[in-house]
């Protein structure tokens, strides 16, 4: 395993590259490339696939990083708080500059009336599909409208200035996405629920659309499973005599305990497990974990042969959002199988882990939309397609 590639100096601090964000972003890149080059043949813009999938790239971070703060928030007996807290969201302890509320709230309108601006030059059918609103708004629903979203940039303006000016006071551990600590399927969801309101904004084809990034999305998954792989997270279970079974190394690092520099075992997350779990078996001078099975290669390679099978499916041209209703069954089949050899999850109910319930449900969904949607969207899809 490999938790950072390498560090860059900076004078008064060092940033580290962590290896896992690398992966991430080499999966988005690659899903961004082989869907940009498939899009003219779909009858998809290029330039509407690459802004889809900054935005999907940007809901799907949202998404599964909240999952994972919502359902796997660890409490650390050592320093005796929660590994995330949400004090930077917690208004009630005065943290709320006037200076920030003012520009906060002037901000609002002034973006609104920037943006109006491309009403009044762009040419009429630019304004027919995509313009934004007059400004100021004509209906009074537009006022009141304009007027909270005023309101909220002035709290979001008083909070975030009083935060920056006590930057010692909070912890911003909740959005180190780059150390890991996301979940796919709450990535899954804010991607989905993010897409389908870009979608709809642009009057894009939703489902034709959708088709032609479901065979990204697998391979953005390989790519991040691998960075699972070399961060140490997501690991199998035991798995002893097993000759391709893998053992994660105990990491030692320097942190900060009340202003001393100690030294501190802070990973790797399965020898964490297993020094917890099995002190007779990974004792105080054990130097790896247990062998395990490397479950995050599993579906690495498992996620290759999902996308070669949904591009391979994407190219017989099928009905409108079977191949994306083809990607939610089998990563949800796949995945409620791969999780009863996973080792750092337990169940949840019923003897499922949270994972195994939320894959049935992705499968369910992903019948009903092979069944129902296509029979029900696709000339409409296919005559917007068309129209576009």
């Amino acid at each position: 395993m490999l938790p950072r590639l390498f560090e860059i100096p900076l004078g008064f601090t060092t940033l580290p590259i962590h290896t896992y964000g690398l992966m991430v972003l080499a999966g988005f890149l690659s899903g961004l490339w082989v869907a940009g080059r498939r899009a003219p043949s779909r009858g998809v813009s290029p330039e509407l696939v690459t802004d889809l999938c900054v935005w999907l790239l940007l809901g799907g971070l949202a998404g599964s990083r909240l999952a994972y703060v919502l359902f796997y928030n660890r409490y650390d007996p050592v320093v005796m708080r929660w590994e995330f807290d949400w004090g930077l969201f917690d208004l009630l302890d005065g943290g709320l500059h006037p200076a920030g509320a003012v520009a906060g709230f002037v901000l609002v309108p002034l973006a609104a009336w920037w943006r109006s601006r491309r009403r009044k030059g762009g040419s009429p059918a630019e304004g027919a599909q995509d313009a934004p609103p007059p400004f100021p708004p004509r209906s009074r629903k537009g006022r009141l409208g304009l007027g909270a979203l005023a309101l909220l940039g002035g709290v979001v303006g008083a909070r975030a200035l009083h935060v920056g000016l006590n930057v010692s006071r909070y912890n911003f551990k909740l959005f180190a996405i780059w150390e890991g600590g996301i979940v796919f399927y709450g990535g899954l969801l804010g991607a989905l629920a993010v897409g389908l309101i870009f979608l709809r904004r642009r009057r894009a084809p939703v489902l034709t659309t959708s088709d032609l990034i479901a065979p990204s999305v697998a391979l953005g998954a390989a790519f991040g499973r691998i960075g699972c792989f070399l961060k140490g997270c997501c690991f199998g279970g035991v798995a002893e005599g097993l000759p391709w079974a893998v053992r994660f190394p105990r990491i030692v690092e320097t942190v900060v305990r009340d202003g001393r520099a100690v030294q501190e075992v802070t990973g790797s997350p399965a020898f964490l497990h297993h020094r917890h779990a099995c002190p007779l078996q990974v004792g105080p001078e054990a130097t790896h974990s247990l062998p395990v099975h490397p479950t995050q290669l599993y579906e690495a390679a498992a996620m290759v042969v999902l996308f070669l099978l949904l591009s391979w499916y994407g190219s017989k041209r099928p009905r409108p959002g079977r191949v994306l209703a083809s990607l939610g069954a089998g990563y949800g089949l796949w995945r409620f199988g791969l999780e009863f050899l996973r080792g750092d999850w337990h169940p949840h109910a019923v003897g499922l882990t949270l994972s195994q319930i939320v894959s049935l449900g992705v499968v369910a969904a992903s019948v009903v939309l092979w069944l129902v949607v296509p029979a029900e969207g696709g000339p409409r899809e296919g005559a917007a397609e068309k129209a576009s």
